[in-house]
């Protein structure tokens, strides 16, 4: 499945209150496609939510490196 796709997946899940699938279909999206950069946002959006902020700040600094490559 596509990317965006499966990012639009997570955000229904979210808007189902199911923040742990979401954040686990948005950190697949990270694994396969390390270079679609609207994931690390939603994945640490979702984590903020769960009160995981500093994964979810880690999330953030993970994709801030992938911008500088």
């Amino acid at each position: 499945m596509v990317p965006w796709a499966r990012m639009g997946l997570a955000s229904a899940l979210r808007g189902m209150d199911e923040l742990a699938a979401a954040e686990s279909m948005g950190a697949s999206v990270i694994d396969d496609f390390p270079e679609y950069l609207a994931a690390y946002d939603s994945v640490a959006s979702v984590r903020e939510e769960m009160g995981k902020l500093a994964e979810a700040q880690e999330v953030l600094a993970e994709g801030q490196r992938k911008i500088a490559e």
